[in-house]
């Protein structure tokens, strides 16, 4: 009878032991769930679809900021991300800085981003001011602004779009400040030239801007032209 009673302690304690032991194994390896973490992988390339190296890519969401700079062939990679949202900029020298909202969820796919240099606006605006569409050309030029506030090129763009409004006083001072920023480009004072003519100034100063542009190019018909002045 004690034997039998001690058998049915034993083999209790036993099955008892041996749930414990499954319990504390269990506890042990029911790892914490971690978060995904993947790469970021993109790539910049400019209105000309080339690639843009050396710039910056900074990404900031999910309680951090983190950054990456362009290679040769303008492609970036961020590891270490986990879902969610984020802002990304880009930013260089001479080129429009730009932030677009990212939803990363699904790594799979490379960011295709692109930039616009500071030349580039200023080829639009002159493409769009010959296709006469002046809004376009007005709206490439203030983008070209954002980078650089003035050069003589983009006041030398804004004189023409001012002088297809109309505006010749608004077109002959911003060619008047283009010719002091870049007193060597003969095209500025035959330009120039051209608007004091046009608006009716003082001959003077028409003459004045083709004697600028005669200093710096041979043209006989310009010569003329200063004769009849």
């Amino acid at each position: 009878m004690r034997s039998t009673a001690r058998n049915t302690w034993s083999r209790a304690s036993s099955a008892f032991l041996a749930a414990l032991c499954l319990l504390a194994a269990g506890c042990r390896t029911a790892a914490r769930p971690k978060a995904v973490e993947e790469t970021l992988q993109g790539v910049v390339f400019d209105l000309d679809k080339a690639p843009v190296c050396g710039a910056l890519v900074e990404l900031a969401g999910v309680g951090r900021a983190v950054s990456a700079t362009t290679d040769s062939q303008g492609r970036f990679s961020i590891p270490g991300l986990a879902a969610g949202d984020y802002a990304l900029s880009f930013s260089k020298a001479m080129y429009e800085r730009r932030s677009w909202p990212v939803a990363l969820g699904d790594f799979t796919e490379v960011l295709y981003l692109q930039a616009a240099g500071y030349w580039q606006l200023l080829d639009a605006a002159l493409v769009a001011l010959g296709r006469k569409d002046l809004g376009e050309a007005e709206e490439f030029l203030e983008r070209a602004s954002t980078i650089l506030d003035k050069s003589s090129s983009a006041l030398f763009l804004e004189g023409v779009l001012a002088e297809r409004r109309g505006d010749y006083a608004a077109a002959i001072g911003d060619l008047e400040t283009a010719s002091a920023l870049d007193p060597r480009s003969p095209y500025l004072w035959l330009y120039l030239a051209d608007l004091y003519e046009r608006s009716s100034g003082p001959r003077e100063r028409a003459a004045g801007a083709l004697d600028k542009y005669l200093e710096l190019r041979n043209d006989p018909a310009a010569e003329e032209r200063r004769t009849r002045l």
